[in-house]
C-alpha cells in the first residue's frame, strides 16, 4: 500500500512539472515574432532577399500586425534583405491577392518572381484548443524547397485578443433587441423584418397574423339574416359563418404572433453560432481564404 502511494505522488510530480513546461512555453505574440525573425537571419543565407508575403488568420488586421511587425525584425536583424511592403502591396492589388488568406506554393512563387525575392516567408495563426499556434516558413522560389519552419504557442493575451476581435467578433443579438423584436413581430411581423433581418420569420408571422386578422374582419362583418313576422316585427338571425371566422381568425392571428416571439428569442445573427464556436474547447474555426467571405470554411482541431 505504501508502495502505491509514493507510486502515485511521484506521478502526480511528474504531471505536474509536465503542466508546468507546457505553461512556460507559450510566448506572447511579440515574443513569438522577434524569436521566428532572429532564427531566420541566423539560418537562411545571409543577404538573401525575403518577401513577407502572407499570414494566413481569421482576422485581417492580426495578418497586418504580424507582417509589419516580422519586417521590422527582419530588417533590423542585418542578416537578410527585406522586400519593400508597397512593392508587394501593388502586386497583391494587381493579382488580387488577400495577404490574410491562404496561398498556393506556385501563386507564392509567382509573387517571388515579380519583386525579386529568393525566399517567400509566410504564416499562420490557427486556434487549437483553448490556444493559439502561430507559424512561420520560409519557401525558396526557384524550388519550393522549404528552408525554414517555425511553430510555436502562443498567449491568448490582450494584444491577440484585440488584434484577432475585428476579425472574429460578429455579435448576437442582445437581450433587448429579441425583447423589441418579439413586441414588434405583433405588429404583422414587423420585428423579424426591421431588426433581425429575417425575412422567413416576418414573412410567416406577417401571413399568419394577415389571415387572422382578415378573418376577424370578415367574420364580425358578417350581416344576419332579418325575418319579418306578421305582425310586422324583424328577428334578426345571425350568419352561421360568423362565429367560426372569427375563431379561426383569432387562432391564426394568436398563432403567428406566438409563432413571431418564439423566432425572435431563438434567432441568431447570421455567422455569430460559427463565431461563438471559435471560442469553444474543442477549437472550432472560422477560416477565410483570398476569396473573401465566399470562401469562408469551418474547420476543426480535437486537442488531447
Amino acid at each position: 500500500m505504501k508502495r502505491f502511494w509514493v507510486t502515485a505522488f511521484l506521478l502526480g510530480l511528474a504531471g505536474l512539472s509536465a503542466f508546468s513546461q507546457t505553461q512556460t512555453q507559450q510566448l506572447s505574440l511579440d515574443e513569438a515574432i522577434k524569436a521566428s525573425g532572429g532564427e531566420m537571419g541566423a539560418k537562411l543565407e545571409k543577404g538573401a532577399k525575403v518577401a513577407v508575403l502572407n499570414f494566413s488568420s481569421a482576422s485581417p488586421k492580426m495578418a497586418a500586425y504580424v507582417i509589419d511587425e516580422l519586417n521590422n525584425v527582419i530588417v533590423n536583424s542585418g542578416q537578410l534583405t527585406a522586400v519593400d511592403r508597397k512593392s508587394l502591396d501593388l502586386i497583391r492589388q494587381e493579382l488580387n491577392f488577400n495577404d490574410s488568406g491562404e496561398v498556393s506554393d506556385d501563386s507564392a512563387q509567382q509573387i517571388g518572381r515579380l519583386v525579386g525575392a529568393q525566399l517567400i516567408i509566410s504564416g499562420s495563426l490557427d486556434l487549437i484548443g483553448g490556444g493559439y499556434r502561430f507559424r512561420v516558413q520560409a519557401l525558396e522560389v526557384e524550388t519550393a524547397a522549404i528552408k525554414y519552419s517555425y511553430s510555436q504557442d502562443i498567449k491568448s493575451d490582450k494584444l491577440v485578443k484585440s488584434l484577432m476581435a475585428t476579425g472574429t467578433e460578429i455579435a448576437d443579438f442582445t437581450a433587448g433587441q429579441r425583447a423589441g423584436t418579439a413586441a414588434l413581430n405583433l405588429f404583422f411581423g414587423a420585428g423579424s423584418f426591421m431588426v433581425e433581418k429575417d425575412k422567413l420569420g416576418g414573412g410567416i408571422t406577417a401571413a399568419a397574423e394577415v389571415l387572422g386578422v382578415v378573418g376577424l374582419i370578415i367574420g364580425a362583418s358578417l350581416p344576419a339574416t332579418i325575418e319579418q313576422k306578421p305582425d310586422g316585427s324583424n328577428i334578426h338571425t345571425p350568419n352561421l359563418a360568423g362565429p367560426p371566422l372569427m375563431i379561426g381568425g383569432g387562432i391564426l392571428y394568436v398563432g403567428g404572433a406566438v409563432y413571431g416571439i418564439i423566432r425572435a428569442i431563438t434567432y441568431h445573427r447570421p455567422g455569430s453560432v460559427a463565431v461563438a464556436a471559435l471560442k469553444s474547447p474543442w477549437g472550432l474555426t472560422l477560416v477565410s481564404d483570398q476569396r473573401g467571405s465566399a470562401g469562408l470554411r469551418l474547420s476543426y482541431t480535437l486537442r488531447f
